[in-house]
């Protein structure tokens, strides 16, 4: 039984130091923050959240359109080819 326990307990200072672990490169923007870096000639979709588009239902609209190729991009902006319907 007192190996039970000892073995329970180093099992939760494991998860307990795995979960402060984790907390803090979330609050410092570490590996586990998503960020997007894109290059030219990337392929990627487009949001549709603020397209204005012919469907007759939002709701039925695609979410994304896509894939687009990239033009050229910076740390926070990229310019896409679209196709001249768009």
């Amino acid at each position: 039984m007192d190996k039970h326990i000892q073995y329970l307990e180093q099992v939760r200072k494991e998860v307990t130091a795995a979960l402060h672990l984790a907390a803090r490169e979330m609050r410092s923007g570490g590996p586990t923050k998503l960020s997007h870096t894109f290059h030219k000639n990337d392929l990627v979709l487009l949001e549709a959240t603020n397209l204005q588009t012919t469907h007759p239902k939002a709701k039925l609209a695609p979410c994304r359109y896509g894939p687009f190729k990239v033009i050229w991009a910076s740390p926070t902006n990229c310019k896409l080819e679209l196709p001249l319907q768009m």
